[in-house]
């Protein structure tokens, strides 16, 4: 795998610009050229995941697991595609609350 300070390689910083999808589409684009298991995929992608989003990723059963297709899920469900007037949905912020309340 390439290095995560190389400009090759794709980077999830959390921002709204930048959609979990594209970032998940180029990720396995690379790890499958790589021939990575779906166990190594999950240990490898925290690599090219900002610091501050380190955290949210861990913390879900999918990566805990070291199950790619769970983990997949979750982080599509966990971020949100946000519309043009506003960065998170009121239902995707009751969610979170309630979940880490």
């Amino acid at each position: 795998m390439p290095s995560m300070r190389s400009k090759l390689v794709p980077h999830f910083t959390g921002e709204v610009e930048f959609p979990i999808q594209d970032f998940l589409e180029e990720y396995e684009e690379l790890v499958d050229k790589c021939g990575l298991t779906n166990f190594k995929k999950v240990e490898m992608v925290i690599r090219y995941v900002d610091h501050s989003q380190r955290h949210i990723w861990q913390s879900l059963p999918g990566y805990i697991n070291r199950n790619w297709n769970d983990l997949h899920d979750e982080l599509c469900e966990e971020y949100v595609n946000p519309s043009t007037k506003s960065k998170f949905s009121k239902q995707k912020l009751v969610d979170f609350t309630d979940k880490y309340a």
